[in-house]
C-alpha cells in the first residue's frame, strides 16, 4: 500500500507540474482545470499536499492570477466530495479528521528529528534524495517567476513533514499503536532506517518539481558560462 500511494503521488504530481506550466504559459482554461484536477489527486493521496495547494492558491491570488486560480480551483473541486465520501465510508461521517489525528504520528518540533530528516548521512534528504533537494533549489534560478513560486509553495509542505514525528521514532514509543503491538526501533541504524524510509518516500512527490529545477539550474549555468566566455 505505501508503494502504491508513493507511485500514485509521484505520477499525479508529474501530471500536475506539466499542466501547471502549460496553464501559466498559455492561460487556457483546459490547462488550468487539468492542473487543478491532478493537484486534487495529489492532495487525496498525500494529505500534507493540501498545505502546498493552499500556499500555491494564495500566491496565485496575491499576484492577481485570478483566472488561473478560478479554473484550477474548479478542476480541483472534485477532491472535496471524494474525500467526504471516503470519510463517510470509513468513519460514518463526511467531516471526519481521524486521518489527521491518527495514532501513528505526532506534530511536534523535535530539532534532533529535523536534523535526522534533513542532514544526517544515514537518513537525511540531503544525502538520500540529493537530486530532489538540488532540483528544488534550482527552481529559484528559473527565469519564470512562477517556477520560483512553485518552490516557495513546496516549502511549507516540507516543513509539515519535518514536524510530523512517527511515534516509533520517539524514545518513549508506546508498545501499542491503535491497539496493534509494535516493536520500536532499538536505536542506531534501526531508527535511521525508519526515518529514512519515511521522509525520502514523502519527498517523491516533489521529484517532478525537482526535474524542472534541475533543468532551470542547467540553463542558468549555461547562461553564466556563456556570458563569461563572451
Amino acid at each position: 500500500m505505501p508503494l502504491y500511494a508513493t507511485m500514485t503521488a509521484f505520477g499525479a504530481a508529474a501530471l500536475f507540474a506539466e499542466r501547471f506550466t502549460c496553464a501559466l504559459a498559455e492561460r487556457r482554461p483546459k490547462h488550468c482545470a487539468a492542473a487543478g484536477t491532478w493537484l486534487g489527486l495529489v492532495v487525496l493521496v498525500r494529505l500534507e499536499a493540501a498545505v502546498f495547494a493552499a500556499a500555491l492558491f494564495a500566491l496565485l491570488l496575491a499576484y492577481r492570477e485570478r483566472r488561473v486560480l478560478g479554473w484550477m480551483a474548479a478542476g480541483a473541486a472534485w477532491a472535496a466530495p471524494a474525500w467526504a465520501a471516503y470519510n463517510l465510508r470509513l468513519f460514518g461521517t463526511p467531516f471526519a479528521f481521524e486521518i489527521l489525528r491518527g495514532d501513528i504520528n505526532r506534530l511536534r518540533i523535535d530539532p534532533g528529528y529535523i536534523v535526522r530528516c534533513v542532514a544526517d548521512p544515514s537518513s537525511g534528504l540531503l544525502f538520500w534524495s540529493p537530486a530532489v533537494c538540488l532540483g528544488l533549489a534550482g527552481l529559484f534560478f528559473a527565469r519564470d517567476r512562477w517556477l520560483r513560486r512553485l518552490a516557495i509553495a513546496a516549502l511549507p509542505m516540507v516543513a509539515v513533514w519535518l514536524v510530523r514525528v512517527p511515534l516509533m521514532a520517539m524514545p518513549d514509543a508506546p508498545p501499542e499503536i491503535a491497539g496493534v503491538p509494535v516493536m520500536p526501533p532499538g536505536g542506531g541504524m534501526d531508527a535511521a532506517e525508519l526515518i529514512r524510509g519515511d521522509i525520502n518516500r514523502y519527498a517523491t512527490v516533489l521529484a517532478p518539481f525537482a526535474a524542472l529545477g534541475l533543468r532551470e539550474m542547467a540553463a542558468w549555468v549555461r547562461r553564466r558560462t556563456g556570458a563569461s566566455a563572451a
